[in-house]
């Protein structure tokens, strides 16, 4: 298990999210990769927005921990907004 691993678990815990989800979602947006950034702006490993970012709490989004932390806390708002239904809160994301 590499440190990722680790965050992604320690994260899925903290936020009451599946590690299963959270991992696969990081897989399809980044691959994991932590300089990640897409063409319309969206950075690291979660693929956050800057705005999205910001209203997380991540300072860098680069930072991995930061970056799983705060996507996992997104996450949960989704699901939190769509009743707990995990494919309209990953589309939502």
């Amino acid at each position: 298990m590499d440190e990722n691993d680790l965050f992604v678990q320690e994260a899925a815990r903290q936020y009451g999210v599946r590690p299963e989800l959270l991992g696969a979602m990081f897989k399809q947006e980044s691959g994991f990769k932590p300089r990640a950034r897409s063409n319309k702006g969206a950075m690291g490993i979660g693929q956050l927005m800057p705005g999205t970012a910001r209203e997380v709490g991540v300072t860098d989004p680069y930072n991995p921990w930061q970056n799983i932390q705060g996507s996992a806390k997104y996450l949960r708002q989704q699901l939190d907004t769509f009743g707990g239904d995990e494919a309209l809160a990953l589309a939502a994301y």
